[in-house]
Parts: C-alpha cells; structure tokens; sequence
C-alpha cells in the first residue's frame, strides 16, 4: 500500500467531539470521501479516539488540535475505544508526503 498521506488523512477523517453531559469524552471518527484513508489509519466505524499520545481528550481544542497534528513527519499514538475494549492505534506519516 502507498505511504499515507498527511492531506488524504485529513480530507478521509472526520474527526467529531463525543460530549456526555457537558464533558468532552473523546473523539468520534469517521470516514469520508471513498474510505480508503480511514481504513488505512486503522479505524473502523465507530471508533472514539479517547487519548493522543498519551494525552486524554477532555475539550473541543482537542479536536482541533488532532487534525493539525496530522502533518509530514507526525507520530501519533492514540487510544480508541472499539466496543467494550480499547485498542491502540500508531499513525506514522512520512516526511515529504504533505
């Protein structure tokens, strides 16, 4: 498969607050345009990203922050809740690949 692409990440993920109550709990995950970069990430339909690198989401600015993140060069670790689980997922975008 081809390197993934900061601009295919950000243009195939939609990237959603999941509030209950007030609080912001995590991050909603979903796929846009033909899917083919929000399979290649890791995700899968109804993901929640509950951490970026080790940091939980508790804010909007959170969800704003991620997407800028997703730049040549970026290593993000992420923890997202799948179901009644957790599961991690890496996303290493090479350099040189906007």
């Amino acid at each position: 498969p081809a390197p993934i692409s900061a601009r295919s990440l950000r243009a195939g993920i939609a990237f959603t607050p999941r509030t209950i109550g007030n609080r912001v709990t995590g991050i909603s995950v979903g796929e846009q345009g033909d899917g083919s970069a929000f399979a290649a990430a890791g995700f899968r339909s109804g993901d929640v990203i509950r951490a970026v690198n080790g940091r939980a989401v508790a804010s909007t600015s959170d969800v704003a922050a991620i997407a800028s993140q997703l730049q040549p060069g970026a290593r993000l670790s992420l923890d997202v809740e799948r179901g009644a689980g957790t599961v991690p997922i890496a996303i290493t975008i090479p350099n040189g690949n906007p």
